[in-house]
């Protein structure tokens, strides 16, 4: 690992450790274990079979966008790399990454490790432009539940995305200008990436029905990620409205990608403790969900590792996912 990406590792380890630390003192976890044992099982495996329904509606938008630049390949290589990537997400997040191993499986049939990384790429923008249009939605049905929280920040966030998007894509406005003026280098990245995304957009002007699929396919596996924790609501009796998950799930799950700690944790565990407090939800039941939640995550993370490990030939080593990963981030 370079010197910069080790300094940023080591750095996220104590903010994780701090962070847990905090939401361990805070609460009685001998209530959270009772909290778990007496937990709705029906509705608890209802919430983890959810997960299948939700990497096939993943590997399908991947396959559509993958199409939709000219590389053709079957659905059960999408969602078999999917579950590999959740692999490394949740047991070597600092080493290499799930988007890297996707995009080092798709490397061959897109004749680039760049072509296919820019998918992956434009594939996380369009799930951030959903999840902002729900949160939106949400708030919208959530306004007056919640009197001390602003919701303004968030519609103006989603109208300045929204108007945005569609004037680069109408006009087709280039960005390299931009890059040359910023003398620092990692907003220079930032700016070629946002670019090479616009440069894709740009392409479904023509053809646009590829794009309204991918942000359908979207929406499907957002709501479904929304659902899977408003099962868990029920199986731990919260009685909390599906209104309410499509507010704050989304803002957690968009405030844990903060490169602060490692993959998320300590960051999302608190925020569940906050933004469930707000609806009148004990630390330890919020603990007690969210903690679900990563479990089974990792249930099938185990699983994208079976997977991993049984392919023949195709293993790469960690040496070279890390140089990807370097020279992609």
């Amino acid at each position: 690992m370079t010197k910069g990406f080790k300094s940023t590792v080591f750095l996220k380890i104590p903010v994780s450790l701090i962070l847990i630390g905090w939401i361990v003192y805070k609460v009685d976890l001998g209530k959270v274990w009772e909290i778990v044992q007496h937990a709705k099982g029906w509705w608890l495996l209802a919430a983890l079979c959810l997960h299948v329904f939700g990497y096939w509606v993943s590997g399908e938008r991947w396959k559509v966008l993958l199409k939709a630049q000219g590389v053709d390949v079957p659905l059960s290589m999408t969602i078999k790399s999917y579950l590999v990537g959740t692999f490394f997400n949740q047991f070597l997040p600092t080493i290499v990454g799930g988007d890297v191993v996707r995009g080092m499986d798709t490397a061959k049939p897109c004749g680039s490790l760049t072509k296919s990384l820019t998918i992956i790429l434009f594939e996380r923008f369009t799930g951030i432009i959903v999840l902002l249009m729900l949160v939106s939605t949400g708030i919208l049905l959530q306004i007056g539940r919640f009197k001390e929280v602003s919701y303004w920040p968030i519609f103006v966030l989603v109208f300045f995305v929204a108007a945005t998007v569609i004037f680069l894509w109408m006009e087709g406005f280039n960005l390299s200008f931009l890059e040359r003026k910023i003398p620092f280098k990692f907003g220079k990245a930032i700016i070629r990436k946002i670019d090479t995304v616009l440069g894709i957009l740009v392409q479904f002007r023509s053809h646009p029905w590829p794009l309204v699929k991918v942000i359908l396919w979207g929406l499907a596996l957002q709501l479904t990620f929304i659902l899977h924790y408003y099962l868990l609501s029920i199986a731990f009796s919260l009685h909390l409205r599906f209104s309410f998950f499509m507010v704050v799930i989304p803002v957690i799950f968009l405030l844990s990608m903060l490169p602060v700690s490692i993959n998320g944790i300590g960051v999302r565990e608190n925020l569940f403790v906050y933004f469930f407090a707000k609806a009148s939800v004990s630390p330890e039941k919020s603990l007690a969900l969210a903690w679900m939640a990563f479990v089974m995550i990792l249930v099938y993370a185990l699983i994208g590792g079976v997977i991993y490990m049984l392919r023949k030939g195709e293993k790469e080593t960690f040496q070279e996912m890390e140089k990807v990963r370097e020279e992609a981030y």
